[in-house]
């Protein structure tokens, strides 16, 4: 007996005779759109979404994952496409794409360095930023980095207060 509700399939479990017992037999499941700007966001995403569905087997990941690589990026990564490994072809497909399109060390750093600025962006959005590029920069020199980008005014004061950057940066926020 097999009945479909929303975008699940069940069936009823063959190894007992009670009807009540479904087993999840398929889950429909559509990846989204390959973020080259973000690799490694986008598989942190893309392996929740899995989760949720149920998906565990890399194979079935590998499938979706191809699914969801538009034509300019599958180019880049089409030798795994063309002859996936036998083995672990998720993660050969998910290194190759974090490789290829992840920004370098030290292209981050020059970003962190030089061109992040606060713009509209509230003091917690821009620390998060930076965050996000360097998550291995020290959290001095991180505080000094954030500071350099705050108003004048905001720099005096924060630069003598010694609570931790999350803390200044919602006094900003808040004030």
């Amino acid at each position: 007996m097999t009945s479909e509700h929303k975008d699940v399939s069940l069936t009823t479990n063959p190894s007992t005779n009670d009807d009540s017992s479904p087993v999840v037999a398929r889950v429909s499941f559509k990846a989204p759109p390959f973020w080259k700007h973000n690799p490694k966001l986008y598989f942190a995403q893309i392996e929740s979404q899995f989760a949720i569905a149920g998906i565990t087997k890399g194979e079935t990941k590998y499938h979706h994952a191809v699914a969801a690589i538009e034509t300019d990026v599958i180019a880049q990564v089409s030798d795994i496409i063309l002859n996936p490994p036998q083995e672990l072809m998720y993660e050969a497909l998910n290194e190759r794409l974090i490789e290829q399109f992840a920004d370098s060390e030290t292209h981050r750093l020059k970003l962190l360095r030089q061109e992040l600025q606060l713009g509209d962006d509230r003091p917690t959005q821009l620390l998060c930023k930076m965050r996000d590029l360097c998550s291995k920069v020290p959290e001095d020199l991180l505080k000094i980095l954030w500071l350099q980008r705050l108003p004048t005014a905001v720099q005096q004061i924060q630069a003598v207060s010694t609570g931790d950057l999350d803390a200044l940066a919602k006094i900003l926020y808040v004030g």
